[in-house]
């Protein structure tokens, strides 16, 4: 995935276009649930959101919707362990059996 402004012919979108959802998707889960919220929850909530879903669905690979999904998530995920993400501060993230689960930093589990 390509940080800037165009889009890849494939579809895919930039960090600036689908960082700002990822994160709005963990803020949103974190204020019903202060957990850290799974890769695998990320990947249900981007095919349930409209703009999410709008951008997995354009792109043009041979790949599922949710494959398409985790690799956006995938692309957030390693912008956000380089120290490269605008939410470093605001989100919490911790890898687990090689997959990035997030939370709202200071949020506790009930």
């Amino acid at each position: 995935m390509r940080t800037g402004s165009t889009r890849s012919n494939s579809g895919y979108p930039t960090h600036s276009e689908a960082h700002p959802i990822i994160a709005r998707l963990i803020e949103d889960y974190c204020r019903r649930d202060p957990g850290y919220m799974t890769h695998e929850s990320m990947i249900k909530a981007m095919l349930s959101d409209g703009q999410a879903g709008a951008i997995v669905e354009r792109i043009l690979d041979d790949k599922t919707l949710g494959e398409r999904a985790g690799n956006i998530i995938a692309g957030f995920s390693q912008t956000f362990s380089l120290g490269r993400s605008p939410w470093n501060h605001r989100l919490e993230g911790d890898k687990t059996l090689g997959k990035w689960r997030f939370k709202v930093r200071g949020a506790q589990p009930r």
